[in-house]
């Protein structure tokens, strides 16, 4: 509840540029109309994303960056919870296991990538939960690996699997850590014949987790639905089997991955570890790494999960250049606050065999004295926290950001009746397509994002909605007989991003602070050079 309280007042009132939130505008309106929106479409999140758009309060991109916060508040407890379990490997006194729950929790609701993703409209927060679901279902698989009920944690963890690739197929990183985690957790249990296989691993067990884990993947199914509707608006057309299968797969963004030099990685590499000690300080990171040897210690297997989950979604981050790169670390900071929980256990349980013993609360020991001999410990515990909370918090705020619905909302006003408008990028494109089609403002617009004109998906879904008030499909200087069609028949406009990008556009001067300028004549050659 406390987290929930932090990301609830400093929760973004709408569509937000901040914290990576370039897609904000696009997923709240993939929502609200069961569009299409980037790949891997996310069709998890598009679900969730319309139960909550159903409650009374605030805009629709309001209610989804409340659904941001509810499920980073349950990753933070769920992380929690999994400390808490996870220590019980271990002879560490249930304070300690305590206190290292509650400071590994408290440590990542309030780190900085963790809670900017809390308080907007993406993906990371579910992606986060789904994560730190995953870890808590594999504890508690293993707790009860020796009970009849075992089968009903590993499918549920199967469903758990499933659903969240429904959400982001990077969630796929950690399924190399949980097969080792399963291999060493059951190296005194291998069955050796095939009688003690099968009652092992019923073969019930086996149908019902992969149907489980199918079920969990069968929200993509309503993606082929969607795109047969062909609703608009939406930058991709899915619309045949193959495109389909290529939006799910990533394909449009599969070239940049390892597109970096290995120097160029490393140097990534170092900005990581630098993002790290950011988010929990330096501190922090040391009772972190003083985990990871405690776990080595007394969990081997969560140890190797740790670390294989670590290195592989290490290995993707550093060698996936998009502007949004530290969002991809985020499961390397779920796991480090994880380990937090571990270093700050081991540090009680030490300081405890260090002091005295401590006075009982009975009738003989007045209180005070037990307060004065944990107080002080207790305050150095919270500490952390609240140091990490009072640092992160500014810069998390985003609770009087406004800029970007303003500009959506201004530039439709400034426009005249039936403008064709040119915009660069989906900062741009995303906000006005959220006034547009979320708030039914000023559909007689139409919005033309030049950055994506030569990729063919965004020519082919314009297609299906304009029709033959766009260029056919594959069209050389798209942009250029885009033009040609409208200048003179209609106002053409283009934002100041636009003329700033594109050397074709002779921009007059700006009508408003908006910066929205008529494109008064076409000026480009057959040579895309200005003429």
């Amino acid at each position: 509840m406390l987290a929930f309280s932090a990301y609830l007042t400093t929760l973004a009132p709408s569509i937000t540029l901040r914290h990576w939130g370039i897609d904000t505008g696009e997923l709240a309106v993939s929502v609200h109309r069961l569009a299409i929106p980037h790949p891997s479409g996310y069709p998890v999140y598009l679900l969730l994303g319309k139960l909550f758009s159903l409650i009374p309060v605030g805009d629709i991109a309001y209610r989804l960056n409340l659904m941001s916060a509810f499920f980073a508040a349950l990753t933070v407890g769920l992380v929690t919870w999994a400390i808490y379990l996870s220590l019980a490997s271990t002879t560490m006194a249930p304070r300690a296991r305590m206190g290292g729950a509650l400071v590994g929790g408290a440590a990542l609701s309030f780190s900085f990538t963790f809670w900017s993703q809390a308080v907007i409209a993406e993906v990371y927060a579910l992606h986060s939960f789904f994560l730190a679901l995953l870890v808590l279902l594999l504890l508690l698989w293993r707790s009860h690996w020796e009970s009849r009920h075992s089968s009903r944690w590993a499918a549920l963890l199967a469903l758990a699997l499933g659903l969240g690739l429904g959400n982001h197929l990077t969630l796929a990183l950690a399924v190399p850590g949980l097969a080792l985690f399963a291999i060493l957790a059951g190296l005194n249990r291998v069955p050796r014949t095939r009688q003690e296989i099968m009652h092992a691993v019923p073969s019930r067990v086996v149908a019902w987790a992969t149907l489980l884990f199918l079920m969990g993947l069968s929200p993509y199914l309503l993606l082929a639905y969607w795109a047969q509707q062909g609703t608009w608006p939406s930058l991709w057309d899915a619309s045949t089997p193959g495109l389909l299968w290529e939006h799910i797969s990533g394909g449009p963004f599969q070239g940049l991955l390892f597109s970096f030099p290995v120097t160029a990685a490393l140097s990534r590499l170092s900005g990581a570890i630098g993002f790290a000690l950011e988010e929990f300080s330096f501190v922090g990171f040391a009772l972190a790494m003083a985990g990871i040897w405690s776990m080595g210690r007394h969990d081997r297997p969560l140890a190797a999960y740790w670390l294989t989950t670590v290195g592989v979604s290490l290995l993707f981050a550093i060698n996936y250049p998009t502007f949004d790169s530290r969002v991809y670390l985020l499961p390397v900071f779920v796991l480090l606050a994880v380990a937090l929980g571990w270093g700050t256990a081991e540090a009680l349980e030490s300081a405890g065999k260090l002091m005295p013993p401590s006075p009982s609360l009975s009738s003989s020991q007045p209180r005070a004295g037990f307060l004065l001999h944990w107080g002080p410990l207790v305050l150095l515990l919270f500490a952390l926290p609240g140091y990490i909370f009072v640092t992160t918090r500014p810069a998390a705020d985003l609770s009087g950001e406004r800029d970007l619905y303003a500009f959506a909302q201004g530039a439709l006003e400034v426009l005249p009746q039936d403008a064709l408008l040119l915009t660069w990028g989906g900062q741009e494109t995303f906000a006005l397509w959220y006034r547009q089609y979320v708030e039914h403002e000023r559909t007689d617009v139409m919005v033309v994002d030049v950055a994506l004109w030569g990729w063919f998906s965004y020519q082919r879904s314009l297609q299906r909605h304009y029709q033959d008030l766009v260029p056919p499909v594959g069209t050389p200087e798209y942009v250029q007989t885009l033009l040609e069609q409208h200048l003179g028949k209609r106002p053409v406009y283009a934002t100041a991003t636009v003329a700033s990008q594109r050397c074709e556009l002779r921009i007059a001067p700006p009508t408003r602070q908006y910066e929205f300028r008529p494109v008064p004549v076409r000026v480009i050659d057959a040579n895309g050079r200005c003429g």
